[in-house]
């Protein structure tokens, strides 16, 4: 059950507390910047952390995994390769459909057909024209006249069956990178699902894929809080580990709100709405998914008015020092034998 609490700090206290806390004393005087005074309303929502950007991959047709490039925990980058089917027969294609869009030799000979008939075209206008009549009949002055129609036509056949195989040779490149699976952002590989060998179907998951470095704060708040909060509004996020003392509790991760529901939640016992803030600084991915949360709302829209972001390092706690060596001890001296009796 979420617990949301109502506090109400100054931006002068928060000057004065930060320098304490190791915060130095340029970000102390940000902090500092509203006008003497002035207060700033905080909300305090508890929750939990959930992944901004997590994808399923999978090739887009079915086939044989030939083989991972990435496999568990590998970074990646957007456009890497994480895997790829076995594409030999998409290949094949490929190269045939490149060998018809380059073969001009059906074009050329209709361009030398259509030349010809133009020849003839030519000479029988001149002979059916000319001042000698009845040199050629009328229907073989048509007969050339379709012939050259003919011939234009071929042409244009030809010149549009080049066009068909450059399509579908780009339909044949495209069939060849549907056998890749491609990174589609920067981040990790979490679980791999498939491998080498097994066949696969179209869409069917191979591996699954994060963003680490990008997650989201989720809670829920009273309804009526809800009507304090706005969209953009600034955050702090700090995780809570129950049981235990680690040093991640002690760091803050700064953020926005990016959604506030439109409905009540379902199935709580009281009237509340879901609330997420999207954290921005989360890059040494020090805040982990399925973490537990408190997350502090700065009530106000003017960006002057929020202190400023603590120090984004995570302060670990000091080594215990070695022992220092004992010189000169001693080993025990043996117990003396006991006397007979």
């Amino acid at each position: 059950m979420t617990k949301t609490t109502l506090t109400t700090l100054t931006a002068a206290l928060l000057a004065a507390l930060l320098p304490a806390s190791g915060v130095g004393s340029a970000r102390a005087q940000q902090a500092s910047a509203a006008p003497p005074g002035t207060q700033v309303q905080t909300l305090v929502v508890s929750g939990n952390i959930e992944w901004i950007e997590r994808a399923a991959l999978a090739a887009k047709r079915e086939g044989i995994l030939a083989h991972i490039e990435k496999s568990i925990g590998a970074e990646i980058k957007k456009g890497d390769l994480i895997a790829y089917l076995d594409a030999t027969m998409a290949e094949l294609a490929r190269q045939k459909a490149e060998m018809m869009a380059k073969d001009q030799s059906a074009l050329n000979m209709a361009q030398a057909e259509r030349e010809v008939a133009l020849s003839n075209m030519a000479r029988a206008e001149r002979l059916f024209r000319g001042p000698v009549p009845d040199v050629i009949s009328r229907e073989e002055y048509e007969l050339k006249q379709a012939q050259l129609k003919v011939a234009d036509a071929r042409v244009k056949e030809e010149s549009a069956k080049l066009e068909q195989a450059a399509q579908e040779l780009k339909m044949a490149e495209e069939a060849v990178l549907e056998h890749n699976i491609l990174a589609p952002f920067d981040g990790e590989v979490l679980e791999q699902v498939k491998y080498p060998g097994e066949a696969v179907q179209a869409m069917e998951p191979i591996v699954q894929v994060a963003r680490t470095d990008r997650v989201r704060f989720y809670g829920y708040v009273p309804l009526e809080a809800v009507y304090q909060l706005r969209k953009g509004m600034v955050v702090d996020v700090q995780p809570v580990v129950e049981g235990a003392q680690v040093p991640i509790e002690s760091k803050r991760f700064r953020g926005k709100i990016v959604y506030i529901g439109p409905e009540l939640a379902p199935a709580r016992g009281r009237a509340e709405v879901l609330v997420k803030a999207d954290i921005v600084n989360n890059v040494d991915k020090d805040l982990r998914v399925g973490h537990k949360a408190n997350m502090t709302v700065y009530l106000t829209e003017d960006p002057n008015l929020v202190p400023a972001p603590p120090e984004d390092m995570l302060q670990l706690p000091p080594e215990p020092a070695p022992e220092p060596p004992v010189l000169g001890r001693l080993a025990p001296a043996p117990a003396a034998p006991a006397a007979p009796r």
